[in-house]
């Protein structure tokens, strides 16, 4: 979603003396901003406070939301001059992070004026039956979203208790700045749960760039599928991931691009839910490229291991197209880094959701559950032909096994979404279920999937009477 026009609805107040790293976040809204009372006059005013709403789900998504992700994995060198991502790559994030802390409001105020949105729906009647009803549905889906990649930054993953009682984030559903304590993990899930299903109960099947049916059960099925083997009502969560991968990819909607790449405009058949950028003034894309980009004598911040470089340019089974995103930079040298040039763009969209991460998400999922192998198969092998060729020894054989099925997908998963923040959610999905690697625990660069670095640290403007902090101390 483009950034759009929304000064009906946002008033600047004046000059702030506070500075944004002591602001405190959950005092929505932020001191520069009052939302006028007579500024829901018309539908376009409403759709203007919604797009203002998207707009901040953009600067998160489309900035460091993703970036931060990626960076605890183990897919990243440590970072190059730059000391706030450098505290986040080494586990050990402190409470005056200016770069956590300006992202950290981005997610809540996008829910903040959802909740106003909500709030006010009903005022001097503007809103026909039908505008009312896709809006409020933008607002749930907006909310779910904003608080799940929260939950995947800020808390440790669903797993790490029995019973999901450890803390997770405040879930915000009203615009009312009242100090609040964190909920749960659990009672986060549900929350989110509850959004999206009904959202896809009343988003439209099509929406142009905003949320639709499609995009709320694709981030349905992402989010059942991090909650690994748990039930509800007797089904099992990856069962509910599987089928609602299955309605999206069934619907006909997208299809499998060659270029493998969905952030250029050759991917746009695979994308489900995008940021849309539309130009390099409205770059949405900038936290990508500006760390990432290693052209034209450009010194990424970003830089990927050698581990993943020696992966995907791996010849075993045909070469494959993957590797081509990677470059070896000072070959020999002291400062030899490895470039990934699959961002160096000038401006683009951010591939939110998309058509490779439902199928490798099916296929693992229906493996996990007992499902359709021969569905699981295909999908792998959708995205083995893609990036080997047909020809490939690396294609799943038809009588293939479950164990099978979840090792390739999840191998083509790390290529294919390298960069794109989705490696350490895998793995602490994996720590979370007991599973171990070489016999040992699963761990993100020697660091144990749970120990209290893996999660960032909240900023210290956040602390009340109610609100209890991260544990700092980093990772052993």
């Amino acid at each position: 979603m483009k950034k759009l026009n929304i000064y009906l609805i946002i008033l600047i107040t004046g000059i702030i003396s506070i500075s944004s790293s002591c602001k405190k976040v959950l005092d929505i809204p932020p001191p520069n901003e009052t939302l006028s009372q007579n500024a829901l006059e018309s539908t376009q005013d409403y759709q203007n406070l919604l797009n203002s709403a998207y707009n901040s789900v953009a600067n998160a998504l489309g900035g460091n939301a993703l970036i931060f992700n990626e960076i605890l994995s183990d897919n990243l060198e440590k970072p190059f001059n730059n000391n706030d991502f450098t505290e986040v790559f080494n586990h050990n994030t402190l409470f005056f992070n200016g770069t956590i802390s300006y992202f950290y409001g981005q997610p809540y105020e996008a829910v903040f004026r959802a909740n106003y949105l909500m709030e006010h729906a009903d005022d001097k009647g503007v809103l026909s039956a039908a505008d009312k009803n896709r809006m409020l549905a933008e607002c749930r889906f907006i909310r779910a979203l904003s608080h799940f990649e929260l939950l995947k930054l800020f808390a440790q993953p669903y797993g790490y208790t029995s019973s999901n009682s450890h803390l997770g984030i405040v879930i915000k559903k009203t615009s009312s700045p009242k100090p609040l304590a964190r909920n749960t993990v659990k009672e986060g899930f549900d929350f989110i749960i509850e959004e999206l299903k009904y959202a896809i109960a009343n988003l439209p099947v099509s929406n142009g760039n905003y949320a639709d049916k499609n995009a709320a059960k694709a981030l349905l099925a992402k989010v059942y599928f991090c909650m690994n083997g748990y039930t509800e009502a007797g089904k099992s969560n990856y069962s509910l991931a599987a089928q609602y991968a299955d309605e999206v990819i069934s619907s006909g909607a997208y299809t499998l691009s060659d270029t493998g790449n969905v952030f250029a405009s050759a991917g746009a058949s695979e994308v489900i839910f995008k940021i849309v950028s539309t130009s390099s003034s409205d770059n949405r894309a900038g936290a990508f490229n500006g760390n990432y980009r290693c052209d034209g004598g450009k010194n990424p911040q970003l830089r990927f291991t050698k581990e993943l470089y020696i992966m995907a340019k791996d010849t075993t089974g045909g070469a494959d197209k993957r590797g081509n995103y990677f470059e070896l930079f000072n070959a020999g040298k002291e400062n030899e880094y490895i470039g990934y040039n699959k961002f160096n763009m000038d401006y683009f969209n951010v591939a939110y959701l998309h058509l490779t991460d439902m199928k490798l998400l099916r296929a693992e999922a229906l493996a996990e559950s007992g499902g359709s192998l021969t569905v699981a198969i295909q999908d792998v092998n959708d995205i083995k032909k893609r990036a080997y060729g047909t020809g490939s020894t690396k294609i799943l054989s038809s009588s293939a096994v479950a164990s099978d099925v979840i090792t390739a997908a999840r191998y083509e998963r790390r290529l294919e979404m390298a960069g794109e923040g989705d490696r350490v959610f895998q793995m602490k999905r994996m720590g979370a279920k007991g599973e171990l690697i070489n016999g040992l625990p699963v761990k993100i660069r020697k660091a144990p999937w749970n120990c209290p670095g893996m999660i960032l640290q909240f900023p210290i403007a956040e602390r009340t009477s109610v609100f209890i902090m991260n544990e700092t101390g980093g990772c052993n």
